[in-house]
């Protein structure tokens, strides 16, 4: 059956269509500006794993690495998270202490995120971050998202209004589509952002690369055990029974509760 050839007026609605589409991507990427930090932010370590993939969850689990590694937290055989017999310090993450708020009775961690400190701790982090220039504000981050949809919509009415799509424009909608669904898939923040998680990544790899080796494990403190979670993915075993609705891939254990075990962190930023 031939294909019907475009008449005119759709093919200049279709072009139409597409260029509003493109000036809707183009507005979505603006919300990976700036480029560079606002001045020096102090963040923790659950802030800076907002800014992975799936950011929410890993700064979960850095709060709660945070927690058992300072004795505030255990887990139970179920995989519930429970409060342990420590004393709460004050050098805690705002994350860490709401979460250890909601653990007045056990909970499992997939069930934190639901609770209103966590949420707003949450809301809290990303706002800092927002502040910072590593991540968009929210409205700016639901407009893309919009944007993101409308991109997609705009281009397939069109496709649908011209009928058969022109030769010269079947690459340029067909980029405008699968540019849409990378910036869906990509994580919560801006240049800045991933530049300095790139860099702090990079300077926990150096630390680990002293000649003189790593600190040991069992010696870290609660805040480097967070930190160590926040960058790299890193899941102490003794959380293993929390983390078993998680799909990781991971390196074998070494064999003795707390040791650590890397599963693969895919944000593309090495």
């Amino acid at each position: 059956m031939p294909v019907r050839t475009c008449e005119r007026p759709f093919v200049i609605a279709l072009v139409a269509y597409l260029l509003a589409a493109a000036l809707g991507l183009w507005w979505c990427w603006l919300t990976a500006t700036p480029l560079r930090l606002r001045g020096d932010p102090e963040l923790s370590a659950p802030q800076i794993a907002l800014l992975r993939r799936r950011g929410r969850r890993a700064a979960l689990i850095a709060a709660v690495t945070e927690l058992y590694v300072a004795g505030l937290v255990e887990v139970h055989g179920s995989g519930r998270l429970a409060r342990g017999d420590a004393a709460m310090a004050a050098d805690r993450s705002e994350l860490a202490r709401a979460v250890y708020r909601v653990l007045v009775v056990p909970r499992s961690l997939h069930r934190l995120a639901f609770h209103a400190p966590v949420r707003a701790a949450l809301r809290a982090a990303a706002d800092e971050l927002a502040r910072s220039g590593a991540a968009p504000t929210r409205t700016r981050w639901r407009l893309s998202r919009l944007a993101l949809v409308g991109v997609v919509a705009v281009t397939l009415v069109g496709v649908t209004r011209a009928g058969a799509l022109p030769p010269p424009l079947v690459l340029p909608a067909m980029v405008l589509v699968a540019s849409a669904l990378v910036a869906w898939f990509r994580p919560r923040r801006t240049v800045a952002g991933a530049r300095l998680l790139r860099r702090l990544r990079q300077e926990q790899a150096t630390r680990w690369a002293d000649p003189s080796g790593p600190e040991p494990f069992d010696s870290w403190t609660p805040q480097q055990a967070a930190w160590v979670s926040a960058l790299t993915g890193m899941v102490l075993s003794g959380l293993e029974p929390a983390l078993q609705r998680e799909t990781l891939d991971r390196e074998p254990g070494v064999g003795r509760p707390g040791s650590p075990e890397v599963p693969v962190d895919a944000d593309g930023l090495g």
